[in-house]
């Protein structure tokens, strides 16, 4: 499968070395200073974007979706929501994977959250604290804010307020990402903590993204989509 990475960070960097070890994997091209600037620019046509950079590098997607409509992998955090209705429509037309964190381990415990969520919101108050490197520029990340959507979820204290849940983010050195949700009850609390050790693990979800997307019909899908489906597709084996 032919890709193009929209930025050459840390991340791009990790990315294009891990497919270039795999044989059924080719980068054709870099967005990014130094490199093409333009995806129209690469010599060959790209069959999947995936794009590790920074918002502000959205409208060079979004020309290259004006020629011609290219499968996505959003790995991306920060778009506003013109972009996100953007991303949307191009659903309509392209597979494309886009999710706030590409770890499995964050993906397995933004479901088990979104299992419990009616209990929690009734016996718990919830608090969230994130950490991350400090060339990371968004704050609060998107993980962060996705599991608070999540704790916060349709179900109501029992009271019937949606209880305001609080998000600390800290900036330190080289961090990868660290995520904990603290859950508060009465005479009880629930720590849970999610480390990432490398940025391979999300290099690994980005990948598992990659490989799927031949097999995905138009519509916008998440980590948890992509888990669901790889696991049915093993119990059919």
């Amino acid at each position: 499968m032919k890709i193009v990475i929209v930025g050459y960070g840390t991340m791009g960097h990790l990315l294009l070395s891990r497919i270039e070890e795999k044989e059924d994997l080719q980068c054709v091209g870099l967005i990014a200073s130094s490199y093409y600037q333009e995806i129209s620019e690469l010599p060959q046509h790209p069959e999947v974007i995936v794009d590790v950079s920074h918002p502000d590098n959205f409208v060079k997607i979004e020309r290259a979706m004006q020629h011609q409509p290219i499968p996505l992998v959003l790995a991306t955090t920060g778009y506003n929501e013109s972009q996100k209705n953007t991303i949307e429509d191009w659903a309509r037309q392209v597979p494309i994977v886009m999710t706030s964190n590409f770890s499995i381990g964050m993906t397995i415990i933004n479901k088990m959250l979104k299992t419990c969520q009616r209990e929690i919101a009734q016996y718990f108050d919830c608090d969230i604290l994130e950490i991350h490197h400090e060339q990371k520029k968004d704050k609060p990340s998107g993980s962060a804010l996705m599991l608070k959507k999540t704790l916060q979820g349709p179900a109501t204290d029992r009271y019937g307020y949606q209880k305001p849940i609080s998000v600390t983010s800290l900036r330190h050195r080289q961090i990868a990402g660290e995520h904990t949700v603290i859950l508060c009850g009465d005479h009880e609390q629930i720590t849970i903590t999610h480390t990432a050790d490398s940025r391979e693990i999300f290099v690994r979800g980005i990948l598992e993204a990659v490989e799927a997307i031949p097999y995905l019909k138009p519509g916008l899908f998440s980590m948890e989509d992509l888990l669901a489906q790889r696991f049915l597709q093993r119990r059919q084996l």
